[in-house]
């Protein structure tokens, strides 16, 4: 039996890759698990010692021993802002704003790093995604934009860690991050190759599963696909498919309001996550949506800065012109995250013990409790293909119309953040 079993049986495995980059024998693989629709670590028992590494490493151990984020929920802060890249092409093809990839176009051009942890297609398959170093403003252009599908981005840490001198910018989800954190502890190395660390705002991560239904919705073969953005052509912009024989288009609203923002396809181990803004980056980035950006097509930041380093950064970067940047409340920061907000911290103990088999040492209830056992029992659903078969057809819009209006209801009965 594989040591990091426990993790993977729990379904709380986030397949950051973490533990493969730290395994001294090379006795771990990541590989796709077709049944979840997510990456999992693989371990060949025939190389493997069981020296006990890779469960050591693994961000998601603490869960099953019990150890909470010391952090607070924001997590600490020099400033919030908004602002967007100076490149009007640039912000209109990012996901909002571009600020990610315009700070980390300036640092290359600027030698400040040498190369950046960048996410690009695999050679065979143009659906998956795999971790890489871009050493160039054309490569990070070429593949900017946000990939709403796992990634387990730390298999490149074992690169980073084994080149003689490296200056990176990294940039992932809290859940990388997270396991950036750990494997820093181990391989001290990564303390001075890696320069700065950009997270982005994340509620969930949908699975590969989210994207072959809505391929499958829209009648559109897998193996005819040559090219995916998830985000691009403006705010909030919509998903760009080129196929053999015929290019797709379809608005935010057309895929993501429907099945991931509804939960649908959401990965299990997002539900024992309490990490929405990103606490352990430098700088910290997601969507602003707020009330006085809904007017805005072209797309804006918002964010915070979390180091001193992280906002000299962005001081480097608005004094040289390649990005606009304004300062913001924090509030205003929660409120433009402000359901995903209510998700994290709310019903958060009873979610966890549920998923991790001990509800019954938790009797703790909360406003949340309904909206929490909603997004649950649509995520079960969602792993039944006789039910994607339903939802195929007509049924499934009046399906999901029904599911967002009960969301929205069960959202507003929970006590705001404060």
């Amino acid at each position: 039996m594989s040591i990091l079993d426990k993790i993977t049986k729990k379904r709380i495995c986030t397949g950051c890759g973490t533990c493969y980059s730290v395994c001294p024998l090379d006795a771990i693989q990541i590989k796709e698990d077709f049944e979840q629709g997510i990456n999992l670590p693989k371990i060949d028992e025939s190389i493997c010692s069981e020296c006990g590494l890779c469960l050591n490493i693994c961000p998601q151990n603490s869960l099953l021993k019990g150890i909470e984020n010391p952090n607070d929920f924001f997590g600490s802060m020099q400033y919030c802002f908004y602002g967007c890249s100076a490149n009007y092409h640039l912000r209109i093809e990012s996901t909002s704003g571009g600020l990610a990839t315009a700070i980390s176009s300036f640092c290359l051009e600027q030698g400040i790093v040498s190369s950046v942890v960048n996410v690009i297609p695999n050679e065979d398959n143009p659906l998956r995604y795999r971790a890489t170093l871009s050493t160039t403003v054309k490569d990070i252009m070429k593949n900017k934009g946000a990939k709403y599908c796992p990634v387990s981005l730390n298999v490149i840490l074992k690169e980073i860690a084994k080149r003689k001198s490296e200056d990176c910018l990294y940039i992932g989800l809290p859940c990388h991050v997270k396991g950036l954190k750990k494997a820093m502890e181990f391989l001290p190395e990564l303390h001075t190759k890696i320069k700065y660390v950009i997270t982005i705002f994340c509620g969930n991560v949908p699975n590969f599963k989210g994207t072959d239904f809505i391929l499958d919705k829209y009648k559109i073969k897998k193996e005819s696909v040559k090219k995916l953005d998830y985000r691009g052509r403006g705010w909030p912009g919509g998903m760009s498919i080129s196929c053999s024989g015929q290019d797709r288009f379809l608005p935010s609203k057309e895929y993501w309001n429907k099945y991931f923002a509804n939960y649908y396809f959401i990965s299990d181990y997002c539900f024992v996550c309490d990490d929405l803004f990103g606490r352990e980056g430098d700088i910290s980035i997601g969507d602003a949506w707020l009330p006085r950006f809904s007017e805005d097509n072209q797309g804006t930041s918002i964010g915070i800065a979390r180091t001193s380093k992280g906002s000299q950064l962005l001081d480097k970067c608005v004094e040289n012109g390649c990005i606009y940047l304004n300062h913001i409340e924090k509030k205003e920061v929660l409120r433009s995250q402000l359901e995903k907000v209510k998700f994290k911290t709310g019903a958060y103990g009873w979610r966890k013990a549920f998923l991790l088999g001990e509800y019954k040492k938790f009797l703790n209830i909360d406003s949340s409790l309904g909206y929490n056992s909603l997004i649950l029992s649509n995520n079960f659903l969602s792993k039944n293909v006789f039910f994607k078969y339903f939802l195929l057809n007509y049924f499934g819009n009046i399906y999901f119309r029904i599911l967002a209006k009960l969301r929205f209801k069960l959202l507003r009965l929970i006590e705001d953040f404060s």
